[in-house]
């Protein structure tokens, strides 16, 4: 087999290729293995594997075939690549020669950043089923002495004028949000079609100027609207992708300290092949990675009167309308949430 045919079979393989000689110098890096790891083929070939990607310890797959003559076997593992985070999935094998000398080491490697965002979400979405399912039992109790308390305190309050009630009322009203945010999580079916109707997706953003700009303004918040001219024909429950939005939004805006400069919120819709795609990004205080692993969580809130229920409903309200919801972020430089919508 000629060289030239040996490196175009190498270039057509979908699976990334690295391999390495005794040395640790890179001396194949296939197309596959460029596109995955964000660096192009002569940035790389030539190279110390480990000046090249500056791996952690749990990342130094290769090298450990060649320094221990270790060989990994479906091996995943989360990398940070062009400062977002993805998963790979990697086996790794020595290279001999004739007489069983170790000439080097080869890793393959593909992404499985998607599969395990799929699974990540069967998993949260099952637990906020069994929450829901636990919290609703608990909520239609609440719910209706709570009714009746409100009631009663709405007629003193007409009779009677005492500086507690005003905030009785607003305290009740907040334990009434919480127990309708939890009858929210106790709707199990993930597809449901209640309430779906075609409409066009841009006339819903442009609605976002009377219902958020106010609310920036007084908050020191430059908020902007980016979108293509041509309508985006979607089938959602309308009011269900509203609360989605604004919820997300109003996240957003809480983004940021006091004392924070050049506040910015800013909403980007496209149209892609088969789907839109919303991004809401701001140049807030950001998120840990540990911290953007927990927020999604129902229950886990950094906010001093939150629930911790407001991300976790706009998650199982998106996977409820065929929405993939999805959040990167960075600490001290802000945060960027994705919704990807089917197009109708």
């Amino acid at each position: 087999m000629t060289s030239a045919l040996s490196e175009t079979i190498l270039d057509s393989m979908p699976l990334g290729l690295v391999a390495i000689d005794n040395t640790m110098t890179i001396i194949r890096y296939n197309e596959a293995a460029a596109n995955i790891m964000g660096l192009p083929v002569e940035h790389v070939l030539g190279r110390n594997i480990d000046d090249v990607f500056r791996p952690r310890a749990n990342e130094r797959t290769i090298q450990l075939t060649l320094e221990r003559q270790i060989e990994f076997r479906n091996y995943e593992v989360q990398i940070e690549v062009c400062g977002q985070m993805q998963w790979l999935l990697i086996n790794t094998w020595l290279m001999r020669g004739d007489h069983g000398e170790v000439l080097g080491a080869t890793m393959a490697f593909s992404d499985i950043t998607a599969v395990k965002e799929m699974e990540q979400h069967l998993v949260r979405s099952a637990r906020l089923v069994t929450i829901g399912e636990m919290a609703a039992g608990a909520a239609h109790e609440i719910r209706n002495p709570l009714t009746v308390i409100k009631g009663f305190l709405q007629l003193w309050e007409r009779d009677h004028q005492h500086p507690y009630l005003p905030l009785i009322l607003r305290e009740v009203d907040h334990i009434d949000k919480i127990v309708q945010q939890f009858l929210q999580l106790s709707k199990k079916d993930l597809q449901h079609t209640d309430g779906q109707k075609e409409f066009d997706l841009l006339e819903t953003i442009r609605d976002l100027n009377g219902l958020c700009d106010s609310e920036a303004i007084l908050n020191g918040i430059e908020f902007t609207l980016h979108h293509e001219a041509d309508p985006i024909p979607v089938l959602l429950n309308r009011t269900e992708w509203k609360q989605i939005v604004v919820n997300l939004i109003r996240n957003a805006f809480d983004a940021f300290t006091e004392a924070h400069p050049n506040k910015q919120v800013q909403v980007h819709l496209r149209r892609r092949r088969d789907h839109a795609a919303l991004f809401i990004v701001d140049n807030g205080s950001g998120m840990s990675k540990q911290l953007l692993r927990q927020v999604r969580d129902a229950f886990f809130t950094t906010k001093e009167n939150g629930t911790g229920l407001g991300l976790a409903i706009c998650e199982s309200l998106a996977a409820r309308n065929g929405c993939r919801f999805r959040m990167y972020s960075r600490e001290g430089r802000g945060t960027v949430v994705v919704l990807q919508v089917p197009l109708r």
